[in-house]
């Protein structure tokens, strides 16, 4: 969902009020309400359901096998897992890059700077546009080295 993974760890049921996620980001105590949708609602939906099958129920969203809230290193663990079952380097992809393509993604879908900001919980909209990489045009195709040589001989 695109947000820090502290923040992700204590959410609980509780925070699910009316369609919306809603909750306080730790580090900036930013207050932040996510409408519950798409892939983000059926995500909930199966986390939900998970919980409802297991004999301790913990408020918080993110459980164990046994029912107990997740911890944070507990995630990390299980999150390098996962990226080396992917056959990914932690130079390649590290937790934090989900947040920053959450953001960039939002920015590219709707063309809104504040609307990011707000997401991200940034005081100012600069530091989302370094944040999102937002320096200039997408450039959608790059032409490899061959096709540039291939155009100079041509010339």
């Amino acid at each position: 969902i695109g947000q820090r993974p502290a923040d992700v760890l204590k959410m609980t049921e509780a925070n699910i009020r009316q369609g919306y996620l809603t909750y306080r980001q730790n580090k900036t105590d930013t207050p932040q309400r996510i409408k519950i949708q798409g892939q983000l609602k059926e995500l909930i939906d199966r986390i939900l359901a998970r919980k409802r099958s297991m004999d301790v129920h913990a408020l918080a969203l993110l459980v164990n096998e046994q029912g107990s809230p997740l911890t944070k290193s507990t995630l990390r663990s299980r999150f390098e897992k996962a990226r080396s079952a992917a056959n990914v380097s932690g130079q390649q992809f590290q937790f934090r890059d989900m947040r920053r393509k959450a953001g960039t993604d939002l920015r590219e879908q709707t063309g809104d700077r504040e609307k990011t900001r707000a997401f991200l919980g940034h005081a100012e909209v600069g530091q989302t546009d370094h944040y999102t990489g937002a320096l200039g045009d997408k450039i959608d195709t790059i032409p490899t080295r061959n096709l540039v040589i291939k155009n100079l001989k041509t010339q």
